[in-house]
């Protein structure tokens, strides 16, 4: 990833069952939201997310299936 995207070349993702929950989560623990949340098409609810430090994560919720209703 070039530094025009993200200021971290490498960025670790993370699938969560509910990127809202995690986002609450995150910021409990002294992390912070670092975008919006975006739906990608076939790919569900993405965003970013630092931890205290800075670090930045990637969190993706799958998009629902047929089998989940």
């Amino acid at each position: 990833m070039t530094v025009e995207h993200q200021k971290q070349p490498v960025i670790v993702w993370i699938e969560v069952e509910d990127i809202h929950e995690t986002i609450r989560d995150v910021e409990k623990a002294g992390g912070r939201l670092e975008g919006e949340v975006h739906e990608l098409h076939g790919e569900g609810l993405v965003t970013y997310v630092s931890d205290p430090g800075g670090t930045i994560f990637g969190v993706k919720q799958p998009p629902a299936t047929d089998t989940m209703l």
